[in-house]
């Protein structure tokens, strides 16, 4: 009582407290030990008391170094312990003798546990010892993984692990979805991470990491995942080397290709599979049908054969035969499509252009010098275009506003391949022919030789156009036929027949010896025709000789044809030009539908009605103009023709065309050629146009200066007959018109007299009037005296002067 403190001794060591019930156990030492008490007073009224007697007390020691691994407890003896208690959050669950126990039936779930332990000595007990334990577990590994297809997507499914916070997925090895946390257990979509064929799946179950850690991998699912392959697509056959070839483009991912083939009747003619792109498939294909070509695409485990790809190849196997049995006519030769030289393929050419094809198919044969051996064919452009008589090769653009002569000769570079062009214009000989361009190509078929041609025109198929007729009227002088009305078959209806459906095709027909066969009813050229033998019917009869036949023809074409100088006007510096083929003035058709017509048309109908009649008379082509002497341009010497043109001697831009003709029969001399120019008989003076026949069976000294011929006797080029032979064209004699003969007296006057005669002939005979020629100075006096010494009136005749010849009409 009264005391302010205590102080308590533990083994010489004081400790101040002012309770009188102390936990001491931190102040004990293991063992025995020595404790005794002091009251401590206020220091005034009361003084501390005397030490309490000391008690002696013994310390039992407790376990040290508790430690658990693998749920087992162990910890250092205690010396002189009979034994400890062990409690597991605070539950007493073993007394033993052992320092290492077994706590796995107590330990099991993941969490932390309080571990205490006792030593026991006697009825006396330690302290109890602690640790904590966080017992830490493995995740179970998912089990039943399977991957389903749902709408071509893949989807993982599997049993939820406990405890599991979330799953890591390995796909091949390789874990997807690392940037996201998958804590689904099913229809989880990794068809982006599969690839195509097997694939290996596992899962890791992921724990909380502290109590519970990632299981291990899963029992690994198997899955294939499945592409289809795509279709086969540019299917064809095409030859290469004289061999079918099957092509078709490569399809990703396929490691074959199943190929079959049928014919048109269905019936399998080649399966098989294979892994290129390009099948020899020659062996199969051995007639010409509509095969059907089935590709399907294979590929490697997790691909899917390809939908089936169908196509129909219409293939015809052409043999050498086939085209020797296909014929054409041109230019007098009958042709088979068996092309065994240039001049044959350029016959081609200029046939396809007359015809107007659009593509035409040929046969190159061994023969023609094209034959450069097969690795020749493959070039990307085709060897034969270089043998197309074509203008482009020279800079001619058929386009182009300028004419082509003005092309070709306007282009120095050209006079170095001279005889090339000439020799081309020489064998064109119309402009129908130029106005074209061409490529050949190999065709799709078996053969390296077989090629198609294909074209493209400019200017019209059929000339349609026609001018005014001009405000000109004929002269009145005599012709050498009398019109009447027959009924007539002529030598052309037992010709051997040729297709026509165009005038410029009819005239090629007809000069060619062939019967036209109009392949269309009502045409342009049918009529041209019809009247060519309707005008025959009128004008000749069967008892004429060729001669008579000729000169009535001739006669006519002059006296009913008006020139057209519109026509000529617009053709004057461009004779050769595509506009030209629209003009009806360059046909027969012009001057025998329309009596207007330029020398081509007026050439075309006399050639036209000679032949009708059976008389061999071909058109003739060449150049005027541009030089007083042609005789003096030689196409074979470039040098000479530069120097003429450097000199003016020869100006290209006043260069034009001209069209007559030669004609073979018996003038009186035996059967031989001569030239016949109605055109140019044909004279024009003060708005009236006279009847002459200067040209008329005349020889080559007439012509030789003022004309250069191009067809058919070129420079580099002559026509052939059917067996090949070079035909001479060549006018050796010459009919003179102007001496006398049965028909009529001699008009070739050198006296007073012999122009009596020939006034007298008019008068006598009724006639409207003549022609004379005559060197006589004073010819036109002469004239006069003459028709006074007959007893006609001057007046009543009109004189038209044209060089050395004079032409007396009655007005």
């Amino acid at each position: 009582l009264h005391a302010t403190k205590y102080v308590v001794n533990v083994n010489g060591t004081d400790y101040d407290f002012t309770t009188t019930s102390i936990d001491i156990s931190n102040l004990l030492t293991t063992g025995a030990n020595s404790i005794h008490v002091t009251a401590i007073g206020d220091g005034n009224l009361y003084l501390n008391s005397v030490s309490s007697d000391i008690v002696h007390f013994t310390k039992v020691g407790a376990p040290s170094n508790l430690s658990v691994s693998n749920n087992i407890l162990t910890f250092d003896k205690v010396q002189g312990a009979d034994g400890y208690k062990i409690k597991v959050d605070g539950v007493l669950i073993d007394e033993t003798a052992e320092n290492s126990v077994d706590l796995s039936s107590v330990l099991t779930t993941a969490k932390k546990y309080l571990i205490e332990v006792c030593a026991v000595f006697g009825e006396e007990e330690s302290e109890y010892v602690s640790i904590n334990y966080d017992l830490k577990q493995r995740l179970d590994a998912p089990t039943n993984l399977n991957v389903s297809k749902s709408n071509e997507r893949y989807l993982l499914s599997f049993d939820k692990v406990e405890n599991a916070t979330s799953y890591q997925i390995y796909v091949n090895g390789t874990r997807i979805f690392e940037n996201q946390t998958i804590t689904q257990n099913n229809d989880i979509d990794i068809t982006d991470s599969l690839r195509v064929g097997e694939n290996k799946v596992y899962v890791v179950s992921v724990g909380d990491g502290k109590y519970y850690s990632s299981s291990d991998r899963s029992k690994e699912c198997t899955c294939v995942k499945t592409v289809q392959l795509e279709a086969v697509s540019n299917i064809n056959i095409a030859p290469s080397k004289g061999k079918y070839y099957l092509h078709f483009d490569a399809v990703e991912n396929a490691t074959q290709y199943q190929i079959e083939i049928k014919d048109s009747n269905s019936k399998s003619i080649l399966s098989q599979p294979t892994t290129t792109t390009e099948i020899d498939i020659d062996s199969a294909i051995t007639k010409t049908d509509e095969y059907v070509v089935q590709v399907t695409a294979i590929g490697a485990e997790g691909y899917l054969e390809s939908v089936s790809e169908s196509v129909k190849c219409p293939l015809k196997i052409y043999a050498k035969a086939d085209y020797q049995a296909k014929q054409f006519f041109f230019d007098g030769h009958d042709y088979t499509f068996d092309i065994k030289n240039q001049y044959d393929f350029e016959d081609f050419i200029f046939y396809s252009v007359l015809y107007r094809l659009k593509t035409a198919e040929v046969y190159i044969d061994e023969s023609f010098d094209y034959a450069k051996g097969a690795d020749a064919y493959l070039s990307e452009t085709s060897l034969l275009d270089q043998y197309i008589p074509s203008l482009s090769k020279y800079g001619v653009d058929i386009n182009s506003s300028t004419d082509v002569l003005s092309q070709l000769f306007g282009n120095t570079e050209n006079l170095s391949k001279l005889p090339e062009i000439i020799g081309l214009l020489e064998r064109a000989h119309d402009q129908c022919y130029l106005y074209f361009s061409a490529t050949s190509n190999l065709t799709s078929q078996k053969s390296d030789r077989v090629y198609t041609i294909t074209f493209e025109y400019k200017g019209a198929d059929e000339a349609t156009k026609k001018n005014e007729m001009p405000n000109r009227e004929q002269a009145n002088l005599p012709v050498h036929y009398a019109t009447q009305n027959s009924t007539r078959t002529f030598a052309i209806d037992s010709k051997k027949e040729a297709p026509v459906s165009t005038v410029a095709q009819l005239l090629m027909v007809v000069q060619n010896g062939r019967k036209p066969k109009f392949t269309t009813t009502n045409t342009t050229a049918e009529k041209t025709y019809q009247k060519a033998r309707e005008v025959l019917s009128q004008i000749c009869t069967d008892s004429m000789t060729d001669f008579e036949k000729a000169h009535a023809i001739h006669d006519y074409i002059v006296a009913t044809n008006h020139y057209d100088n519109t026509t000529y006007d617009s053709a004057t510096g461009t004779p050769f030009d595509s506009k030209n083929l629209d003009e009806m003035s360059f046909y027969a058709s012009g001057m025998l539908l329309n009596n207007l017509s330029v020398c081509k048309g007026i050439a075309q109908a006399f050639v036209l009605m000679c032949n009708i009649e059976g008389i061999e008379t071909i058109e003739t082509f060449g150049l005027v103009g541009g030089t007083s002497d042609w005789s003096k341009v030689d196409f074979n010497d470039s040098t000479s023709l530069m120097m003429l043109i450097v000199t003016n001697q020869l100006n290209i831009n006043t260069i034009g065309a001209h069209s007559w003709a030669r004609v073979l029969l018996d003038a009186g001399e035996g059967k031989q050629w001569y030239i016949v120019d109605p055109t140019w008989d044909d004279l024009e003076k003060d708005n009236k146009e006279y009847l002459s026949h200067e040209y008329f069976l005349a020889n080559e000294d007439a012509i030789k200066q003022n004309r250069k011929e191009l067809y058919p006797n070129g420079t580099y080029y002559h026509r052939t007959d059917s067996d090949g032979n070079q035909i001479d064209y060549t006018a050796k004699g010459k009919y003179n018109y102007y001496t006398s003969t049965v028909e009529k007296p001699n008009t070739n006057i050198t006296s007073q007299e012999d122009l009596d005669t020939a006034i007298s002939y008019i008068k006598q005979n009724n006639l409207s009037g003549i022609e004379i020629l005559s060197n006589m100075s004073n010819i036109d006096t002469a004239i006069a005296t003459s028709l006074q010494n007959c007893g006609l009136s001057t007046s009543d005749y009109e004189i038209m002067s044209w060089g050395d010849r004079r032409f007396i009409c009655k007005k």
